[in-house]
Parts: structure tokens; sequence; C-alpha cells
């Protein structure tokens, strides 16, 4: 085996280090061949052992036979058998650990077996509840509109009802007044579509104001004054029901102006959101090139390290 030695290493030769080492492989078997080695050292055993053994055996195998417990192999099916098996356990003395580790499985089945049949027996309860509840909301609501159905009945009946005078004559100039004093109430108790658009009701009132301005200047007074009357009665009747007048101009300038600007700042935090995401994208992208730049320079540095000591290149 020669060894070379370079400014950067030592090479080996392989071809020679190859051949010398099959050389003493084959010097270390033929060795082995001509010396008779001895394969097991034989020890003599008396007969007073053997029969020691020969007993031991027998006592191990009569063991085996009268085990107390069924094989752990065996399936046990149900909450019953386990409780079952349980209860036949638990007066013996357990002595194999194979049987108290059997005992120990079987109460963790039991355990799992009780809580599986507490879950379920959980689960269809809550079921039958939600299909009660269910029941209870269709008949709620057939009620309802079987009320409501019987209301228009009654309405229409009222309407359809023909008068007749004290000598049991049909009469056509007379209206029956008994259903005018009940209110008609709408079928869901909507108040009607509201206008909650500050912007839309802005011009909505500055149309009607320049409205009457303009028949002011024209010179019909009287009428301008009648549909100032009309607006005013209109939003008193409003008010009563419960719902907001939003005739100010002020007021409704003020609230555009605050949805403006609340509009433009959403907008600012959005455009700096985008930007933020924009530039952790970029931020990315430069650290992955970067890193497969470096990836690709160490692996060049490793190939011309492992040619080196290789002796394929000579720095």
């Amino acid at each position: 085996m020669t060894l070379s030695a370079n400014n950067n290493g030592i090479t080996f030769n392989k071809k020679k280090l190859r051949k010398i080492l099959t050389e003493s492989y084959r010097f270390v078997s033929n060795l082995e061949k001509y010396c008779n080695f001895p394969d097991q050292v034989q020890t003599e055993v008396s007969d007073d052992e053997r029969e020691e053994r020969k007993v031991h055996k027998e006592e191990t195998l009569h063991d085996k036979q009268n085990k107390p417990i069924v094989d752990v192999k065996k399936r046990l099916r149900g909450l019953e058998e386990i409780e079952m098996k349980l209860k036949e356990i638990k007066g013996k003395k357990l002595k194999d650990i194979k049987d108290i580790r059997y005992k120990k499985n079987l109460k963790t089945r039991l355990n799992k077996q009780k809580k599986v049949a507490a879950f379920k027996q959980d689960k269809e309860t809550k079921k039958q509840k939600k299909m009660l509840e269910k029941q209870k909301r269709k008949e709620a609501l057939e009620n309802k509109e079987g009320g409501e159905r019987t209301e228009e009945t009654s309405n229409n009946e009222q309407k359809d009802k023909i008068i007749f005078n004290k000598d049991s004559k049909m009469v056509f100039n007379k209206i029956d007044f008994t259903g005018l004093g009940k209110e008609k109430k709408n079928s869901k108790g909507k108040k009607g579509k509201i206008e909650k658009d500050p912007k839309q009701l802005l011009e909505n009132v500055k149309k009607s104001n320049s409205e009457i301005k303009s028949l002011e200047e024209s010179g019909e007074v009287a009428k301008a004054k009648k549909i100032k009357e009309k607006h005013m009665w209109m939003s008193a009747l409003k008010r009563a029901e419960g719902v907001k007048v939003k005739d100010d101009v002020d007021l409704l300038k003020k609230t555009v102006r605050k949805q403006t600007q609340l509009k433009n700042q959403r907008k600012k935090k959005w455009e700096a959101r985008v930007h933020a995401v924009e530039k952790k994208k970029e931020e990315r992208q430069q650290k992955r090139t970067d890193n497969i730049a470096a990836r690709k320079k160490e692996k060049k540095k490793n190939k011309i390290k492992k040619s080196v000591k290789k002796g394929r290149i000579v720095l």
C-alpha cells in the first residue's frame, strides 16, 4: 500500500489496498481449514440433573393444562359478558402475569363500553329533543297561518254581509259599520320600506325645498303652503308611528361628511395593508432567491473539494 502526500491532503492507492485485503482473507480462510477448531464444547450431564430437568418440565406442563382463566386471544363481546368475566375472576388469586394483564384489559374494556353506551344515549336524547322542537315550531306556524286565514275569511264575510230592514226586506243603500273600528294589520307586521341612505335623503329634502321655493317665486304661495303642511303632517304621523324622520338638511350634510371621511380612512387602511402584503411577498421572494444562490455556491464548493480529494483536480 502506497500513500502519496500532496499539499492538500493524503491520497490512497485503491487497487493495491484491495489486493492486500484479498490476500489476507485467503490466508485466514486457509488457516481455518488446516487447523481443526472444535465447534462446540460438550459437557457431560449427570443422571440427577437429567431427572431434575424432567420433573421441572412435567410440572410446567401440568400448570399450563390447569390454567384457571380462559385464553387471552378469545374475545368477549358486550357489557354483560365482560362484567360476568370480571365477577368470575374477582374471587380467584392471580399468580400469572398474563392473567393479571387480562383482568386489567377487561376493566379498561368495560369502562370504554360504558362510555360508548352513555355517549350513544346522549346523542339519541338530543336527536329526539331536536325533533320535538321542530314539530312544535311547525305546529305553531300552522296555527298562526290558520288564524290569519280565519281573520281574512271573517272580513270577507263582513264585506259580503247583506242587510235586512224591520220588514225582513233586503236593503241596498245601507252601509254596515260594524267592522270599521277594527284596524287592519300587515300579515308580517312590517312598517314598510324606509330610506336609510343619507345622500338620497338629502337629495329628496333638497328637491322638495326647491319645489316649494320655485312655487313661492312664481306667485303660487297657497300651493306652496299646502305642500309644506302636507310634509309636516306626514312627518308628524311617521314620528307618532315610531319612525325616525330625517329631514334636517344640516344633520344630513354632517352624516354624509362623516360617511365620506370613514370611507377615505378605510380606503387608506386597505391601501396600506395591500402595500405591506406586497412588500412581504417581495422580501420572501428575495430571501428565496438568495438561499437558492447560496445553496448552488455551496454545492459547487463541495464538488470541487471532492474532486481534489480524488485527485481529479489539482489546485
